[in-house]
């Protein structure tokens, strides 16, 4: 989905959900980029809409349309499609087909009970916090690993002996070949005598803690975190205010620097600092004096074509080819 597509849908949810000041409306929804533009943001905390977003990784257990709407549409497809098989023998299927299939399969799927139910299944109405059970959770043991940024002190090294935890969740699998080692062959289990099989179970453990197969080999972990520049989202209002500058002011950023490498691009053999300071200067419109970043989200600039500098291109006569006025005058 793109930026402009959404900003349509919140217009036909807004008209359909009718929210107010008093009776503001609940949007949940994850933390795609096309939901967290400045123009979504700022329909949506004038049209009284709170979008709340949902943690990462965490959309097949909490977004209820993928839970109630979009599973049953994929088996009732599914289904149509062996029907139509069936139907059509020897007939290969083509995408001229697929909208007959979908057309037959969407009504079984998009049911006021299904919408209902998926609401229920992921815990939001009515509001159960304990709607999953330890075996929802227990995947993420895998990949429950330590920040590689984060160390822990060696209490048998003294002060100051500090090492990577990534190396402890490599350090609990044991090697295979280790256990191969403990293992007696199959000369020695046949020459070993009866009172070998016949051996009573440890007691060193203590009454009170439980043997387990994990002891002897833990679960498999994942490697460790590689250190990277991506953005980690977290779960949050973003039309709160606070959060919602946030967003803004960093996507005003991220497209200003785009348009920059767009306009400007780097070239070869030039240093760093020439072309920082050439930049800066180009990026100021030569009409009202405002920077490129401060520019309103769509708004387009035109460039000199005598001394190829940029103005706004409202700030200019709207000609499609431009002369600034020191130009002119020169």
């Amino acid at each position: 989905m793109q930026e402009e597509d959404f900003v349509v849908f919140l217009k036909h949810f807004s008209d359909h959900a009718k929210p107010t000041k008093e009776r503001p409306v609940l949007l949940l929804l994850d933390n795609h980029e096309s939901h967290l533009s400045i123009n979504a943001l700022e329909f949506c905390k004038a049209s009284h809409i709170v979008m709340l977003t949902f943690p990462p990784h965490t959309s097949h257990k909490l977004q209820p349309l993928d839970r109630g709407v979009f599973g049953p549409f994929k088996k009732a497809i599914n289904s149509a499609c062996d029907s139509w098989m069936m139907g059509n023998p020897g007939t290969t299927m083509t995408i001229y087909h697929v909208p007959g299939i979908v057309s037959k399969a969407l009504p079984l799927a998009l049911k006021p009970q299904n919408v209902v139910s998926s609401f229920s299944c992921t815990g939001i109405v009515p509001f159960n916090e304990d709607i999953f059970s330890e075996v929802d959770f227990a995947p993420s043991r895998v990949t429950d690993r330590p920040n590689p940024l984060c160390t822990i002190s060696n209490g048998t090294s003294g002060e100051g002996a500090e090492h990577d935890q990534g190396d402890v969740g490599a350090a609990m699998v044991p090697d295979t070949e280790t256990i191969c080692q403990n293992i007696p062959s199959p000369a020695v289990l046949q020459n070993a005598p009866e009172a070998y099989f016949n051996l009573e179970p440890s007691t060193s453990l203590g009454n009170d803690e439980i043997f387990s197969p994990v002891k002897v080999r833990p679960f498999p972990k994942a490697a460790p975190r590689k250190v990277t520049n991506r953005k980690r989202r977290k779960s949050a209002i973003v039309t709160d205010t606070p959060v919602k500058n946030q967003i803004i002011e960093a996507r005003r950023k991220t497209m200003a620097n785009r348009f920059q490498k767009k306009l400007f691009p780097k070239k070869k053999g030039s240093s760093q600092s020439s072309q920082t300071s050439e930049t800066d200067e180009s990026n100021i419109c030569l009409i009202c004096d405002e920077h490129f970043s401060n520019s309103r989200p769509g708004e387009k600039w035109i460039k000199c074509v005598s001394c190829t500098l940029w103005a706004h291109e409202e700030c200019t006569t709207g000609d499609a080819v431009f002369n600034c006025q020191n130009c002119e005058e020169a």
